[in-house]
């Protein structure tokens, strides 16, 4: 999802019909293949051997954030068409937020990578 928002992104650049400054942007699409990038190699470091329930949140929170927020630059860039029913951005908005909802939430995720990287917390002291 992420990598075809980046694609849509990159063809209204080409076509010359996008909402943004030149400036903004190449910023946004930076920042899109940055992230994508980086999910990717979680993904594959989480599938290249066994791994703990805090690698593979880290897998997937890492890369339904990367899809997320490359979804809502291409609505930047592509601009007010992105909206309209039936464009590829506004069908993609839809499958981003279903991966999130149907796949796990974030916040259970987050609790995940929290409870595995984060220290213990250690009780009160009894008085």
């Amino acid at each position: 999802i992420g990598a075809r928002a980046l694609r849509e992104s990159l063809a209204v650049v080409r076509r010359g019909t996008g909402a943004a400054g030149e400036q903004t942007v190449q910023g946004l699409l930076a920042d899109s293949a940055t992230e994508l990038d980086a999910a990717r190699v979680l993904v594959w470091h989480a599938c290249g051997r066994p791994l703990s329930l805090a690698e593979a949140s880290m897998a997937k929170l890492a890369a339904t954030v990367a899809a997320q927020q490359a979804v809502a630059r291409a609505t930047q860039v592509v601009g007010v068409s992105s909206i309209l029913r039936g464009h590829v951005i506004e069908q993609l908005t839809h499958d981003v937020r279903a991966i999130e909802l149907f796949a796990g939430r974030t916040e259970a995720l987050r609790d995940a990578v929290a409870g595995q990287v984060l220290p213990a917390r250690q009780a009160p002291p009894t008085v």
